[in-house]
C-alpha cells in the first residue's frame, strides 16, 4: 500500500472530483436524471489487498466496463456496478418498457456504451488537466465479483496496484449506484502522481514497492 500525504489527497480528491463529475453529467444527459456524486475515497493498494478492502461488497456480482488508455501514463479504467443495478440502468436508459428477455439482450451493449462515455469524459479531462494528450482503446464488458475482475484484469498486465476510487454515483429517483477503479503497474501510478503533483504544485517521495 501506498500511503499519499494529506496534500497529495487533497490533490487526487479534486482531480477526481471534476473529472467524475464532468463523467457524471454526460450520464445524467444520457438518462435525463440528475446524477449525484458522493465524495471520492482514494486509496493505492497492492492487488493483493483488495480482497480485504472490499470485504463483503467485493463478493457481490458485478456488471462492469474495462477501458485501456494510454499516454504519459498507462493503464486500464473500471466501471462497475452491481448487476441488479445494470439491468435498471438499461431500462432508464431505453426510457421505455422492454420485456426482461430482449432487455438482457440488449444490456451487454447498452452498458459498454455508457462506460465508453463516462470513462472517456472521466480520462478526457485528466487529459485536459494535466495537458497530455490521454488515447483510449474500445471498452470490453467484465462480469464476476470485484475482487475477481480486478485481480483477473490487473495478473493480465502484471498492474501490480490498483488506484481504488469509490465514488458512487447515485441515478436519483431509481436504485442505481456504481464505482470506478484504475490498475496500473508502478511505474504509470508514479507517472501519475507526478503529473498530479507538478499541476498542484507539491512535492511527493516516489519509493520504489
Amino acid at each position: 500500500m501506498i500511503t499519499l500525504s494529506e496534500l497529495e489527497q487533497d490533490a487526487m480528491v479534486e482531480s477526481f472530483n471534476i473529472s467524475v463529475g464532468r463523467a457524471a453529467a454526460s450520464l445524467s444527459e444520457m438518462l435525463g436524471r440528475e446524477v449525484i456524486l458522493s465524495i471520492p475515497e482514494i486509496e493505492i493498494l497492492l492487488r493483493d489487498e483488495v480482497e480485504k478492502k472490499v470485504g463483503e461488497e467485493g463478493k457481490r456480482d458485478i456488471d462492469g466496463v474495462c477501458q485501456q488508455f494510454s499516454g504519459p501514463f498507462a493503464g486500464r479504467a473500471l466501471l462497475l456496478f452491481p448487476a441488479e443495478n445494470s439491468l435498471e440502468l438499461v431500462r432508464i436508459l431505453l426510457r421505455e418498457e422492454v420485456d426482461m428477455a430482449f432487455l438482457t439482450e440488449m444490456e451487454e451493449e447498452a452498458l459498454l456504451e455508457v462506460g465508453n462515455i463516462l470513462l472517456n469524459a472521466c480520462l478526457s479531462n485528466f487529459s485536459h488537466l494535466l495537458d497530455h494528450e490521454i488515447s483510449t482503446e474500445i471498452p470490453m464488458s467484465l462480469k464476476g465479483s470485484i475482487h475477481d475482475i480486478i485481480m483477473r484484469e490487473s495478473e493480465k498486465k502484471n498492474e501490480d496496484y490498483v488506484l481504488l476510487l469509490r465514488m458512487a454515483f447515485v441515478v436519483k429517483e431509481a436504485d442505481i449506484a456504481g464505482y470506478i477503479a484504475f490498475l496500473m503497474d508502478i511505474q504509470a501510478l508514479d507517472l501519475f502522481r507526478q503529473k498530479l503533483a507538478a499541476y498542484f504544485g507539491y512535492s511527493i517521495e516516489i519509493s520504489a514497492p
